[in-house]
């Protein structure tokens, strides 16, 4: 599954910073992630992390220092907004038997 990062606001809320129509085809952590998929900062003490990681967006809180090159959702709780995010993902994932 693929969703442009406009239609995943769309869904969980929040504002955007950077590109709106980055495609997310998947969730990672900040380190391990890479393009294409999106991660979370918990708070400003994950700045450094976040502008060294390679996701395509990074959900980060309101008052989150803005990232040059990499799309953010700016939201009240992005350990929360996350886990909703990868249930958005985890939805598409359905195995299939018999």
């Amino acid at each position: 599954m693929e969703l442009r990062l406009q239609q995943i606001q769309q869904q969980v809320g929040g504002n955007l910073s950077g590109s709106s129509d980055v495609i997310i085809s998947g969730v990672n952590s900040l380190e391990l992630a890479q393009q294409g998929e999106i991660s979370f900062a918990e708070n400003s003490r994950y700045s450094e992390q976040a502008k060294q990681s390679c996701a395509s967006a990074i959900i980060v809180p309101e008052d989150f220092p803005d990232l040059a090159q990499t799309s953010c959702l700016k939201v009240k709780n992005p350990r929360e907004t996350f886990i909703g995010i990868m249930m958005l993902f985890a939805r598409d994932r359905r195995e299939i038997s018999g």
